[in-house]
C-alpha cells in the first residue's frame, strides 16, 4: 500500500511534531495534557478501493470481555479502543462516520446525522474488514472500509476531514484526540473539529 494522503500544516505544534516520523502519527498526551505511559501510535492510508485505518496499541492495552477478533461489537468504548471519525462537506451535509477498533481486533462503525444523532443507515459490515499486520511500530492491526460504502452514504468525498481518538488504560480511562477540540471534558463527536484529509 502507498500513502495517499497529505495532511494540511496546522498551526498545532503538538500535531505539527508528531508528523516527524512520517505518516506515522504518535500521541503520547490525553485530554488533560497528562503523559501516557505508552503511546497511541497510527496512520490513515489508502488505496483506490478502500480507506485503511492502522493502529499500534500498548501492550498493556484492554478489550471489552466476550470480544474477539473480527467480531462486530458495540460499546468496545468501555475498554481501550482506537476510534477514526470521518466526514465530508460535499452535500453540506452533518453526517459522519464512527468506526472502532480494540486491541483484539474486535469492531465497530456507526453512521450519524449529527452530534451523537444514531443514523438509520446502517453500516455495511461487508465493507468492513480487519487484519493483524506486522509494523516496523511492532504488530499492530489494519482496519479499513471501502470507498464505495463511505460514497453511498457521504456522496462525493471532496472536502474530507477527520479525527482520530483513543481512550486508553482503562478502567482509569485517558482520552486523547489528534485534533484539537476546544471542550473541557472529553467529546470526540465534534466534526466542525476535525481535520482536513486530502485525498490524492
Amino acid at each position: 500500500m502507498r500513502d495517499d494522503f497529505t495532511i494540511p500544516p496546522l498551526s498545532s505544534y503538538r500535531y505539527q511534531q508528531s508528523l516527524k516520523e512520517g505518516s506515522w502519527i504518535s500521541l503520547s498526551k490525553d485530554w488533560e495534557g497528562q503523559s501516557l505511559k505508552a503511546p497511541a501510535v497510527f496512520r490513515v492510508r489508502s488505496t483506490e478501493k478502500a480507506l485503511f485505518f492502522e493502529v499500534c496499541f500498548p501492550s498493556e492495552a484492554r478489550s471489552k470481555p466476550g470480544s474477539s477478533y473480527g467480531s462486530f461489537e458495540e460499546e468496545l468504548w468501555e475498554y481501550d479502543v482506537a476510534e477514526l471519525f470521518i466526514t465530508t462537506s460535499s452535500r453540506g451535509s452533518s453526517q459522519y462516520l464512527e468506526m472502532n477498533i480494540a486491541p483484539n481486533g474486535a469492531w465497530w462503525a456507526c453512521w450519524f446525522n449529527g452530534v451523537r444523532a444514531l443514523s438509520e443507515q446502517k453500516v455495511e459490515q461487508e465493507a468492513f474488514s480487519v487484519c493483524q499486520e506486522v509494523f516496523g511500530k511492532g504488530a499492530g492491526l489494519s482496519f479499513s472500509v471501502e470507498w464505495a460504502s463511505l460514497v453511498k452514504v457521504l456522496g462525493p468525498l471532496v472536502d474530507l476531514r477527520y479525527n482520530v481518538t483513543w481512550i486508553l488504560e482503562s478502567p482509569e480511562s485517558r482520552y486523547l484526540s489528534l485534533a484539537e477540540i476546544p471542550k473541557e471534558k472529553p467529546d470526540f463527536h465534534q466534526p466542525d473539529s476535525f481535520l482536513p484529509l486530502v485525498r490524492e
